[in-house]
């Protein structure tokens, strides 16, 4: 969010003393408006002009991880000590952290993909496919294997996966193109 304030030629901001009233002009501290037309129209009535101020810093994009060691964070007498002892050791990640701490974050959301098997369409219907899934619930971890013949949309409800989740995968799945998937069901 952009900030603005009013100056005029002699350097001194618009603004108040604390019982009055009356608009003044300082050397320090005055008014600042969120909303320039506000702004503008201070300056029009009593002089000067308006001046942007500094932008609000972005939020940092962070991981899902990263942002629940942060709400951790905030829960701690010593949130610098808290980060520092949970980086994962690659250089500038600790500032990173730091900043999303002070700045605010946004989580990142991980791109999703399907995986279409070779030769894996119905030949009755060629809009469906055969897909690899991933059984995340076996107990002795994730199982790989041919899902059912679906639809993309069908499979992009699914079957979707992570880059994590194919990097963990057996050869025969990282063999597989995948397909991105994307909000807007493309």
């Amino acid at each position: 969010m952009k900030m603005y304030a009013v100056k005029n030629d002699k350097g001194e901001w618009l603004g108040c003393e604390i019982y009055s009233n009356e608009p003044d002009w300082f050397e320090h501290g005055g008014f600042t408006w969120d909303d320039r037309s506000a702004a503008e129209n201070n300056a029009a009535e009593y002089g000067g002009h308006v001046v942007p101020l500094t932008e609000a810093t972005a939020k940092v994009v962070v991981s899902e991880a990263e942002a629940e060691m942060l709400e951790g964070a905030k829960k701690q007498h010593n949130p610098a000590w808290y980060i520092g002892i949970n980086v994962d050791g690659r250089p500038g990640t600790e500032d990173r952290l730091m900043r999303a701490y002070v700045n605010g974050w946004t989580v990142e959301k991980p791109k999703r993909y399907v995986l279409p098997m070779p030769y894996g369409a119905d030949d009755d219907d060629p809009d469906q496919s055969h897909y690899a899934v991933v059984n995340r619930e076996y107990h002795a971890g994730p199982a790989w294997h041919q899902g059912p013949c679906v639809s993309f949309k069908k499979a992009r409800e699914h079957y979707t996966v992570t880059q994590a989740d194919i990097d963990a995968a057996p050869d025969w799945v990282k063999a597989i193109t995948p397909v991105e998937v994307t909000d807007d069901g493309e």
